[in-house]
């Protein structure tokens, strides 16, 4: 009798460190010093050319969470016309809806 509850007992502590381990499910992340996850960031860097034919919206070089959706939109002043984005992406597209995962460069043209 004394066998089988020696049993039982290792039965259930080695069920109970099996269910506590790291499963490998969840998702990565990376881990700072303190090992708290640190978010992802990417820098989108956009300008309009020539710089007298018009403006984008967001400009200048900016900071964004791994994922986020942004959109620029680039405007044309009097006596141009917007034609499209060249650099890291290219498009007619105005506003054009931007997923970021990697730095950008773009012009407005």
């Amino acid at each position: 009798m004394r066998n089988l509850l020696y049993f039982l007992i290792f039965a259930l502590l080695a069920i109970l460190l099996v269910s506590c381990g790291d499963s490998g499910t969840g998702p990565d992340t990376d881990e700072g010093e303190n090992g708290e996850s640190e978010t992802i960031t990417y820098t989108v860097s956009v300008e309009a050319s020539p710089s007298e034919g018009g403006s984008v919206s967001p400009s200048g070089e900016n900071t964004y969470d791994e994922g986020e959706e942004i959109d620029l939109e680039a405007t044309a002043d009097d006596n141009y016309t917007f034609t499209e984005w060249t650099g890291d992406v290219e498009s007619t597209d105005n506003p054009l809806s931007l997923t970021v995962d990697q730095d950008y460069k773009l012009t407005a043209v």
